[in-house]
């Protein structure tokens, strides 16, 4: 893989693991924290595709 499919996947990565973590939160403190690493991951993903990944 080149280096923009390796940063794209690690992003998806991101946000699958926040997600996850997301759904298994017992507090709200670690779903927002998820939530937050989720809205990070999904950021640079909207990133990458306007500078045409």
């Amino acid at each position: 893989m080149s280096d923009p499919d390796d940063a794209f996947f690690e992003q998806l990565g991101h946000l699958v693991d926040a997600t996850r973590d997301g759904r298994a939160a017992t507090s709200d403190a670690t779903y927002d924290d998820a939530f937050h690493r989720a809205g990070e991951a999904a950021a640079a993903l909207q990133e990458m595709d306007r500078e045409g990944w």
